[in-house]
């Protein structure tokens, strides 16, 4: 099982070849209140009964997608009278659940899970462009920070119910997890087991501006 999620989120101005004036300007990609969110995950579950049982999992749940607010231009130009405000606002995760029930005289499970997140976010003034602002100028990069939350990660739960005698349900609580649950009754039961989960998440908040006043 492969979730493969690259979404592509953004609020953008390119200003190439134009003279683009403007009393005050805000860009956002998401908003505090309503924050860009995507979310890669999948779940597996297998069982069986009889003389033998053998199962054989790999899943894999990744979360690549960008959340973007920039201001660009090769050429052109941008006055603004007040202030700029870029801001981006995103919550990503990745998530990977197998489940293994068997009854029989032999149970053999093998299952891999592997869970991802190497999403992007980036607020960023990328210009050539000469770029004039006659107060002040605010970027910033908010991700996997909930609005009420001040010190860190504020997760969102996701419940996973598996309705089998022996798997409890399931919820998710960090931004990329990897859960295996293994159950069996029988005269014999292998099994193999390899859960991992990265966070790799990458924020950015930044000016890079050749003619900026």
């Amino acid at each position: 099982a492969l979730a493969y999620h690259k979404s592509l989120n953004g609020a953008w101005i390119d200003v190439t070849g134009a003279q683009v004036q403007a009393a005050s300007l805000a860009v956002s990609a998401g908003t505090e209140q309503n924050p860009y969110r995507s979310t890669a995950q999948t779940l597996v579950v297998t069982g069986a009964a009889g003389g033998v049982a053998a199962a054989l999992n790999f899943g894999i749940a990744v979360n690549a997608s960008e959340n973007s607010a920039r201001i660009t231009g090769e050429s052109g130009g941008l006055k603004v009278g007040s202030g700029v405000n870029l801001y981006a606002f995103g919550n990503t995760e990745a998530y990977r659940a197998v489940a293994n029930a068997g009854v029989g005289g032999i149970t053999a499970n093998v299952s891999v899970a592997a869970a991802t997140l190497k999403s992007v976010q980036k607020a960023l003034i990328d210009a050539n462009a000469k770029i004039e602002i006659g107060g002040s100028l605010d970027v910033g990069s908010w991700q996997n920070v909930e609005k009420d939350d001040t010190n860190g990660y504020a997760p969102r739960e996701i419940g996973v119910s598996v309705d089998r005698e022996g798997i409890p349900s399931l919820k998710f609580g960090t931004m990329a997890e990897a859960y295996i649950f293994s159950a069996s009754a029988g005269m014999l039961s292998l099994s193999a087991n390899t859960a991992t989960a990265i966070a790799n998440a990458t924020g950015i908040a930044g000016v890079n501006a050749a003619n900026l006043t």
